[in-house]
């Protein structure tokens, strides 16, 4: 069963920018490639750094 908490990555409180990228590459990291082409996000201060994100992993955000 998936963990739909909101520290289903790991993060911990305060859910920086910075932290929930670093979280979000190690959970990608985990999947296989045909599981890994999009994330769809809501618009919280979080996924600030989004293109960061999709430059070094090729993993496209929609908000």
């Amino acid at each position: 069963m998936f963990d739909t908490s909101r520290n289903a990555l790991g993060v911990g409180k305060g859910h920086r920018a910075a932290a929930v990228e670093e979280a979000m590459r190690r959970a990608i990291a985990a999947l296989p490639n045909e599981l890994v082409r999009s994330i769809t996000w809501d618009q919280g201060k979080e996924m600030a750094n989004d293109r960061s994100f999709t430059v070094t992993t090729r993993v496209s955000f929609y908000f």
